[in-house]
């Protein structure tokens, strides 16, 4: 009879990428090849531009608003918005 230790990794990936749900990361017997961000992104809030940020975000949702747009669509847009302008102020 042969045993045979078997390793596994279990972790969520915290970037929803537009989804409602974190998605799992299973590493069973292998290397870690994950190369995505392991948490949340980090940001400083304390030196955050929030007037650039909030200037940023209404400008994105000022060009995709359509009133005839499901709830899903709208909450995809508001997330895009806030995450782009996060991004765009870390530059």
């Amino acid at each position: 009879m042969h045993v045979h230790r078997c390793k596994i990794q279990i972790g969520v990936y915290y970037n929803t990428l537009g989804s409602d749900h974190c998605p799992t990361v299973i590493a069973i017997n292998e290397r870690q090849s994950f190369t995505g961000q392991l948490g949340p992104p980090k940001f400083k809030l304390s030196k955050a531009d929030w007037r650039r940020f909030k200037g940023i975000c209404n400008e994105k949702l000022s060009a995709t608003g359509k009133h005839d747009d499901t709830i899903d669509t709208h909450a995809q847009q508001v997330t895009q918005a806030i995450v782009s302008a996060a991004v765009m102020g870390k530059s």
